[in-house]
């Protein structure tokens, strides 16, 4: 699973929201989906790692959720949008849906360009009214999406990316 953090990076365990609940961060223009489609990675059992770390640091902290915040910036149709990828995140779906319900308060999309609408279209109908209601996606207007983030997550709790302080 170390090589697979390298290659497709997820942050967590260092980032609370204001309730104290674990923070997953990714960002999507490292993972490049294809390639690891084509190099035969197994990337549903490593989102699933994903979420049952998420999930134990939630448990241990006592809390009913997680939040996720995933900066969508430099999505490529072609490394992340071929039809295989499309396959992966719709099994993926299902699968928080039937073993992750509810288990993210707050999913937040950041710097998300307007041809990931074609996914989104595409996924949206087998999520759950809850997953639809945590589900919130901005674009690249950075006013926009950090008044929603800082209602989440402080300021110090941000790494950089988010436009926060943290190192």
């Amino acid at each position: 699973m170390k090589l697979l953090l390298k290659m497709y990076p997820a942050y967590f365990g260092e980032v609370t929201d204001k309730k104290s609940q674990p923070v997953l961060q990714m960002v999507l223009a490292e993972w490049n989906v294809r390639k690891g489609i084509l190099a035969g990675h197994d990337l549903r059992r490593f989102v699933v790692y994903i979420w049952e770390r998420i999930s134990t640091m939630a448990y241990k902290q006592e809390c009913a959720h997680s939040v996720a915040l995933i900066d969508v910036n430099n999505y490529s149709a072609r490394e992340q949008g071929c039809l295989a990828c499309i396959s992966i995140y719709v099994d993926l779906v299902n699968m928080f849906e039937k073993y992750y319900p509810n288990s993210f308060e707050h999913i937040i999309m950041v710097n998300t360009p307007r041809i990931f609408e074609n996914i989104l279209q595409i996924i949206r109908p087998i999520m759950s009214i809850y997953t639809k209601k945590a589900l919130k996606v901005f674009g690249v207007n950075k006013e926009q999406w950090r008044q929603e983030v800082l209602h989440v997550i402080d300021l110090n709790m941000l790494t950089r990316q988010f436009g926060g302080t943290k190192g």
